[in-house]
């Protein structure tokens, strides 16, 4: 397991909003990055808490810090305000080939539209790539 530590770019956020959070206990700005950094380790690994490395602090003092907030419900509302501000660097790109049924190859050209369609080697077809917003609520079609 690689022992990979957040950036500031990525503390600031986390931090601002502990900072403001009456349920939990900030003190020392370096100590509170170290558990946070701890409990994502956690969370990667996947390990239990007494396997956490010794460069983080004391498996059992990080794990009740950690259940304390998890009590108190910080931990869902920093995730939702996290979330809350999303950056494009955090979008998910994704597309899809849509194929034309074989009777639009035969179908007289309209004046000023354009079907977008091209003749590639599996037949008519068009690609449709989309950006979606991780934060954005999810979409229900009928």
């Amino acid at each position: 397991m690689t022992d990979e530590r957040m950036t500031d770019a990525e503390w600031h956020p986390i931090h601002s909003f502990l900072s403001t959070c009456p349920d939990i206990r900030v003190g020392k700005e370096d100590r509170c990055r170290l558990f946070v950094d701890a409990a994502c380790w956690m969370a990667r690994s996947g390990a239990s808490w007494r396997r956490l490395p010794p460069a983080y602090g004391k498996g059992n003092s990080v794990y009740r810090r950690f259940a304390h907030g998890c009590a108190r419900g910080v931990w869902p509302r920093l995730m939702a305000y996290l979330q809350a501000k999303p950056e494009l660097s955090a979008g998910l790109l994704d597309s899809t080939v849509v194929r034309a049924h074989a009777s639009a190859a035969g179908a007289p050209k309209q004046k000023g539209l354009d079907p977008a369609l091209g003749r590639g080697r599996g037949g008519l077809s068009t690609q449709i790539p989309i950006l979606a917003d991780p934060g954005a609520a999810p979409c229900v079609c009928a």
